[in-house]
């Protein structure tokens, strides 16, 4: 990953929200699924703590992040249960860690913001950094979320966004979530990969 990151050329958009935000305290980075590669690849030592399954698949995850440097926190929606993965983020956040989230994981729909990172967010009281992908020439896998690989020497986009906490209460969550859903595709705007594809293979316009 380290070399394959190397031969990247990267253009990253509005980067100064996730530089002023960290300069503030502990953030929570709001990703989908998908763009996971890249974002592991391009945001090593900024103290950030991602969360992986408690299966074996996840424990192949879990040895790379940490190679990485990154920190490591198991559970998911699936396997370990929402409140215990909502705990263990809550506390790295208090502890002053900033963690990462798929917004739409661990299963989907793909691109469709589940509830989880703005519960996290108002229940930490820590904004939220959006952070889209794009890539040319990419991989993609044929797994549900469609899973990005860019190709040696891609050009690769990273796009940032910024949302506040919302105040505690179900209402506010429901609308939280709303607006991270439209924010994210804001972002996303213009990305090839927002069209479905039969199978996986290389795409010489994916983002």
């Amino acid at each position: 990953m380290r070399l394959l990151a190397a031969t990247w050329r990267v253009r990253r958009i509005d980067a100064q929200l996730l530089r002023q935000a960290l300069a503030e305290g502990p953030v929570i980075a709001a990703s989908f699924h998908e763009h996971q590669l890249p974002l592991v690849a391009l945001h090593r030592a900024m103290g950030f703590s991602g969360l992986t399954s408690q299966s074996a698949d996840g424990d192949v995850v879990a040895g790379v992040m940490e190679q990485l440097g990154y920190g490591v926190l198991r559970g998911s929606s699936s396997r370990g249960g929402v409140k215990a993965a909502l705990t263990a983020l809550r506390t790295t956040l208090a502890g002053g860690g900033s963690v990462g989230i798929a917004v739409d994981g661990p299963r989907g729909p793909r691109r469709v913001a589940q509830p989880g990172a703005v519960a996290l967010a108002s229940l930490s009281g820590r904004p939220l950094v959006l952070m889209v992908v794009s890539a040319r020439p990419a991989w993609r896998a044929s797994s549900w979320d469609r899973f990005m690989v860019p190709l040696p020497f891609a050009r690769v986009e990273l796009r940032y966004g910024l949302l506040a906490a919302p105040p505690p209460g179900r209402a506010s969550r429901v609308q939280g979530t709303r607006v991270l859903q439209g924010q994210m595709a804001a972002l996303a705007a213009g990305d090839a990969a927002g069209h479905p594809a039969l199978s996986g293979g290389p795409e010489a316009g994916e983002g």
